[in-house]
């Protein structure tokens, strides 16, 4: 088999040779890199493979805290294409996009190489990413804005006001601007007279993310052109804003269709039953809120949106939340938006999410990628427009959710997902009121929550819920389908889960609106063929054949 030609290095020796004269080995080289097929590659083809040099595959990362598609864009490419061979150097050098994409750290702050960097890309658009506590790096990096397309900044609370910038960004379209400052609260930033894009002009900006970057509220008035916007503070930051001035500030951008907001509303903010109309945000398609519950669910009252936009509420007050009767109000405003019909409920230990059958809730477009970072419990054929999750708090039984979901509109209600340990059996009153309000239930769905299966859901609690009877009739009247996934359901000597399931599902079908249709198993640990059979006897069965 014939020895696999390698590219040489070119080995440049000055001091052997005058100036514009190659020596032996220097030919030697050209001539042994020519040779190979990979040296044969037309330099716009090679330009092009390094352009995925640049970057590794997208990374879900924790970023302040959440979970973030994060790229590992370094400037590790350099070495591995330009000091390879002197083709792979001189293709890299002239190929002005490889250095449209800046990023600067504290590891490879170097003023000159900062430069030499943005002088090789030409007068193309530029996209930095500077995180550096160095102010002449700042400087050097925003001298050159007018070419900059995406402008992402960590810088220290001393600099974050910016007080070199250029009058105007006309191609920036993506800017993101992170204060590092201690999050104990030592040291908080003071608040900012003007920000950035106060004192640039951006006439292109779509996508702005400020985090814990301290702004003037009375006074700030952000780009109509944005389409995102997130803005966060630390938790009980004073740098808060009051729910009128937000929606004011809002409403002036016609073209927002993603909005995340963290820990920005005041908690002193009161719900006012006789607020203004509630002002419209006729293009938004996905909202983030966290903070305080009560603040937030006031102003997703105070505007609308298209019945299609999703929205995710992450609580930090559950504290607070014991007096549910603030929150109904609000949430039954939120809920029946338009006229919206509320057709199903998936309930975790740790998150409640309503859904809608509307058509109209169906999304045009696919979601975000920042939205599908978030988890939601899911009902087939349904739309998930309201999630709430108070994470890592339970619901457990010193938080009564069930009182507050009884208060809501649910009466459509038609499929009812219960995921993991949430019910509990000495809280079984409360569940039967629950259900009570949801009179048109037809599917009845219990996940588990872990591996292994849970029996917490299965038994008792099926059992106890299907055998209720309310003045002689079930508790679920319109039920026909029961869907147990994950579930432990294995035998002992003296329980048969199964038949047991079997027995109730007989006794219903004497009772007036009891009859069920449907029994659906999917990966239930201790279910056998034996098992199935028993059960057709009483309902169909659609069963996955896992057995363990």
């Amino acid at each position: 088999m014939a020895p696999t030609l390698r590219p040489r290095r070119v080995v440049e020796n000055t001091s052997a040779a005058p100036r514009g004269r190659r020596t032996a080995p220097q030919i030697e080289s050209t001539t042994t890199n020519a040779a190979p097929p990979i040296h044969r590659i037309p330099a716009e083809i090679l330009s092009e493979i390094f352009q995925y040099c640049q970057h590794e595959p997208l990374e879900l990362q924790l970023v302040n805290g959440k979970p973030s598609k994060v790229s590992t864009f370094s400037q590790g490419w350099i070495r591995e294409v330009t000091h390879v061979c002197q083709q792979w150097r001189q293709v890299a050098l002239n190929t002005p996009s490889l250095w449209s994409n800046i990023c600067i750290t504290e590891g490879n702050r170097n003023p000159d190489s900062v430069r030499v960097r943005i002088a090789r890309s030409k007068n193309l658009p530029l996209d930095l990413h500077v995180s550096t506590w160095d102010p002449h790096i700042v400087s050097i990096s925003l001298d050159v804005l007018s070419r900059v397309r995406t402008l992402a900044l960590g810088l220290p609370y001393v600099m974050h006001q910016l007080i070199f910038l250029p009058p105007s960004a006309p191609l920036l379209t993506s800017l993101g601007i992170t204060v590092l400052i201690d999050l104990s609260g030592a040291r908080t930033p003071p608040i900012t007279e003007q920000a950035f894009f106060e004192r640039c002009a951006t006439p292109n900006l779509k996508q702005l993310a400020l985090y814990y970057y301290s702004i003037n509220w009375s006074q700030v008035m952000f780009p109509p052109t944005l389409t995102h916007l997130t803005i966060a503070h630390v938790v009980r930051s004073t740098l808060t804003v009051a729910i009128p001035r937000t929606v004011h500030i809002l409403t002036a951008l016609p073209l927002l269709k993603f909005l995340r907001l963290e820990n920005t509303f005041s908690a002193n903010d009161v719900f006012n039953r006789a607020a203004d109309p509630a002002s419209p945000l006729p293009h938004l398609e996905y909202v983030f809120l966290s903070g305080n519950t009560y603040p937030c669910l006031h102003f997703l009252s105070q505007v609308t949106y298209p019945l299609s936009a999703k929205v995710y509420l992450k609580s930090h007050d559950i504290e607070v939340l014991l007096i549910l009767r603030s929150l109904v109000s609000p949430m039954q405003s939120v809920l029946g938006m338009s006229g919206r019909v509320v057709d199903g409920i998936a309930i975790s230990p740790t998150q409640i999410s309503f859904h809608t059958q509307d058509p109209a809730a169906t999304a045009s477009e696919p979601l975000e990628p920042e939205t599908q970072l978030i988890p939601a419990l899911e009902i087939p054929g349904s739309q998930c427009f309201f999630t709430w999750d108070i994470s890592p708090v339970s619901f457990d039984e010193e938080f009564h959710f069930d009182r507050l979901i009884s208060r809501l509109p649910l009466q459509g209600v038609s499929y009812f997902h219960v995921v993991g340990g949430v019910y509990k059996k000495e809280r079984r009153d409360y569940w039967i009121q629950l259900l009570r309000v949801m009179p048109n239930i037809k599917t009845f769905a219990f996940r588990s929550g872990g591996a292994g299966g849970d029996t917490v859901p299965a038994v008792p609690g099926i059992l106890a819920l299907l055998n209720h009877l309310d003045e002689g009739a079930s508790l679920m009247p319109q039920l026909r389908n029961i869907e147990l996934d994950g579930i432990l359901l294995r035998r002992s000597r003296k329980v048969n889960p199964v038949k047991e399931l079997s027995a109730v599902l007989d006794s219903r079908r004497g009772v007036e609106g009891g009859a069920v249709e449907k029994v659906v198993l999917q990966k239930c640990v201790g279910v056998h063929r034996g098992d199935v059979e028993l059960l057709r006897r009483s309902v169909e069965v659609e069963w996955d054949g896992f057995q363990l």
